[in-house]
């Protein structure tokens, strides 16, 4: 919906739905309890344009930032399930430098 501005009510419906789905701990899970770095990673990157324009969004990303802060590892890498992978970490990349491009 934002590659070209297209005006949409869907958008505060999507974004309503990433909110809603945001559990305790700061984090996104693909099934609903456990907090998943991939899927926190590609939320961040969705939700990254309306981080200044919306303070739900703005609170949401600073809980998954302080989230995952605390879930990298000692190098600086990201693990999903036991193993620091490439993937889990480029996700958390990902989010982080579409969100923190606009702070």
């Amino acid at each position: 919906l934002d590659t070209k501005g297209y005006e949409s009510s869907a958008r505060d419906i999507y974004i309503d739905k990433l909110l809603g789905f945001q559990i305790d701990n700061g984090a996104w899970s693909w099934n609903g309890t456990s907090p998943d770095i991939d899927t926190t990673g590609m939320v961040l990157a969705a939700l990254a344009p309306y981080y200044n324009s919306d303070s739900r969004v703005h609170t949401a990303v600073d809980n998954a930032l302080d989230y995952l802060s605390k879930a990298q590892a000692p190098f600086g890498a990201y693990a999903s399930g036991m193993d620091e992978n490439a993937n889990t970490t480029a996700m958390v990349l990902l989010g982080l430098s579409l969100t923190l491009s606009l702070v």
